[in-house]
């Protein structure tokens, strides 16, 4: 159980930062980052638990963990932002 609340944690703290160094600390986008980082990388961890590389419920800390938190928030706060970009810009 341990495992899913890292993914959450990493994954916000990624988005977060994510945020910051593109500078769009605005509220609402660093919410949004902040959101979309801990789902990616919640979704990127329960995929590996169902493909079974790493398991949800296990107890202990561990690198890969950290790993596949980060690369799902990563993937997908750039997806947002480019969906965000794309449908903020179309109409100016």
């Amino acid at each position: 159980m341990i495992n899913g609340i890292l993914w959450l944690i990493v994954g916000g703290l990624i988005g977060a930062g994510i945020s910051v160094l593109m500078a769009q600390g605005a509220a609402p986008r660093l919410f949004l980052d902040i959101l979309a980082g801990s789902g990616g990388a919640f979704a990127t961890g329960l995929v590996f638990a169902l493909l079974g590389i790493h398991s949800l419920t296990s107890s202990h800390l561990s690198f890969f963990v950290l790993a596949a938190s980060g690369m799902g928030a990563w993937s997908s706060v750039a997806i947002v932002n480019l969906v965000f970009e794309a449908t903020h810009s179309s109409g100016q």
